[in-house]
């Protein structure tokens, strides 16, 4: 083990850091090329730059969790409180994780056992670093959800991760992050699912932390508004190496790079919402009486079954829509809190959930009382692209192999060389180069890997998509690339979005109409630029209110 003088050092010091990837022939590809950074004890650093710029993969490599033959430390130091991280064995690392530093993860559904409840996964490093009995241990994960801001701890101790929402998933990960106290926490895009009244609930929980106990954060992100309200410093990465690094207020006021510079403008731009001004300005013309909206819901109802002991049970109903319709070149933009039901009505549109109650119509055609074998030859004029990009794509096939199964199960493209033609203009379309169609999701950003999927979505031609969150996992400039692209398509070929984000800049760039859930019950409707402009419910104006007191400003 390699000791370093702790006099005046930095809590952790990372120096020419150089992390490769294999490649095809046996050569090697560096993501992370000799970067150098400091985090001084009780700071708050961002790093931000697009998807791909190796920001996750500095921060895995910190945690000593890459490993051949995926991406592999090559070079540098990592100094953690005067000791070489990398000169320890992964025995030495293992008994360091949750205790001296700790990592929040993008995806939280891929770090969850699915068959062990969040309680006792939550427990688990109370126990092994902390030294508590089973008991007390799972008390004080109840204790940890509360804090993280859950309003009913006990109940989601109980529960698995798939029965969480994805914003709760992410509440979640953050409590076991916590757990055992960390002297350093790297959080990956850690509000990335949250909406904007629990994102403040969750930085001032840190921000609580970082004062209670003088940790220190290593924040990646790619929102420059909480990168601006949050860190004191910042640094920006491009391309495996950093292009800036500095004080957060002289970087998102006065960058230096031209990179920089770009994604602050991207930023403001998206704030401003210059799409749906244009079109929401115009009102949607009077339907003749003959013409039927693409996607259509009424009394839609799903209701769960809660048993609250071997006798007791009782009924729980996720959500409650009386009325959705969305037409032809449209957006229906859907908002509301996490939990508040809009991934159940997502999946209750595509007919991933069968309804409880109500009825679901693609062009005028009653298809809620089809037979799966009876909806497949309709499934590709209604597609789904997913929060979650890790969990919807096959690991073990290529990018192209996932891109042209459901164009051959569909038949899309009149033969394989058709088809490959259509699969590499559409993944240019999403900004990806043809070159990696060989890859497998494994060697992607959580940002590539969302472009992946709105890839393979968009390859069946669909009339209607219903975009769950699908630019959360990605950077600024690709999130106003992707809309801009999603408009794009609209304007092309007339497609229908229900288009359901927490981020309300995004909805209100996209939406024609707006849908406001609260409870999983609708609480507001109407045309998009007359809500956000001047909402009827008290719910929707705090909801509003939230997003509106985010400035692109640094108040540390």
């Amino acid at each position: 083990m390699t000791k370093i003088s702790k006099d005046g050092a930095p809590l952790l010091s990372v120096r020419n850091l150089c992390v490769s990837i294999p490649a095809l022939g046996g050569s090697v590809v560096n993501f992370v090329d000799m970067i150098s950074f400091d985090l001084t004890v009780g700071s708050v650093t961002a790093m931000v730059g697009r998807s791909g710029s190796g920001k996750t993969l500095t921060a895995q490599a910190v945690m000593g969790l890459l490993h051949r033959p995926g991406p592999t430390v090559v070079g540098g130091e990592i100094i953690f409180d005067g000791v070489d991280l990398l000169a320890l064995t992964d025995q030495q690392l293992q008994s360091r994780r949750g205790k001296d530093l700790s990592m929040i993860f993008q995806d939280p559904a891929t770090h969850f056992d699915p068959v062990m409840s969040v309680g006792r996964q939550i427990a688990e490093p109370l126990r092994q670093h902390l030294r508590l009995s089973a008991r007390e241990a799972y008390l004080g994960a109840e204790d940890l959800l509360n804090e993280v801001g859950f309003a009913n701890p006990r109940q989601v101790a109980r529960a698995f991760s798939h029965e969480l929402s994805g914003g709760q998933q992410q509440r979640a990960m953050i409590a076991a992050a916590i757990a055992a106290k960390p002297r350093l926490l790297i959080a990956d895009e850690p509000t990335s699912a949250l909406d904007v009244t629990i994102q403040r609930q969750i930085i001032d929980l840190l921000e609580n932390l970082r004062h209670r106990y003088n940790l220190t954060i290593l924040l990646i992100s790619h929102d420059l508004t909480l990168v601006g309200n949050f860190a004191s410093d910042v640094i920006v990465m491009r391309n495996g190496s950093i292009v800036e690094q500095g004080n957060a207020r002289t970087i998102l006021t006065s960058p230096n790079s031209d990179y920089a510079r770009s994604m602050v403008d991207v930023q403001r731009r998206l704030a401003a919402g210059k799409r749906a001004s244009a079109r929401s300005a115009t009102p949607r013309g009077v339907k003749s009486s003959t013409e039927f909206p693409v996607l259509g819901g009424k009394n839609l109802k799903k209701t769960y079954l809660r048993r609250l002991g071997w006798f007791r049970k009782s009924y729980f109903t996720a959500v409650s829509v009386p009325a959705l319709n969305v037409y032809k070149g449209e957006t229906v933009g859907v908002v509301g809190e996490s939990g508040a039901g809009k991934s159940t009505l997502a999946k209750l549109l595509v007919r991933l959930l069968e309804p409880s109650e109500g009825t679901i119509q693609i062009s005028g055609r009653d298809v809620s009382q089809l037979t799966q074998r009876q909806f497949r030859p309709l499934r590709p004029l209604i597609q789904m692209i997913f929060q979650n990009p890790a969990g919807a794509l096959n690991p073990d096939q290529t990018v192209r192999e996932i891109l042209m199964e459901p164009m051959r199960i569909h038949r899309i493209g009149a033969d394989e060389t058709e088809r490959k033609i259509l699969v590499a203009a559409m993944i240019e379309r999403v900004g990806l180069s043809p070159a990696v169609l060989s890859r497998r999701p494994e060697q992607f950003s959580g940002g590539e890997r969302q472009r992946i999927a709105i890839a393979r979505c968009l390859t069946l031609r669909p009339s209607i998509i219903v975009c769950d969150e699908c630019v959360s996992a990605l950077d600024i400039q690709l999130q106003l690339q992707i809309l801009d692209l999603l408009l794009d398509l609209q304007e092309e070929s007339g497609i229908g979005y229900v288009f359901i984000s927490h981020d309300l800049d995004a909805v209100r760039y996209m939406s024609d109409d707006i849908i406001v859930l609260k409870g999983g019950k609708v609480v507001e409707e109407g045309r998009a630029q007359a809500v956000f402009r001047n909402p009827r419910s008290s719910y929707a104006a705090e909801l509003f209110a939230s997003q509106h007191r985010r400035t692109l400003t640094c108040d540390r």
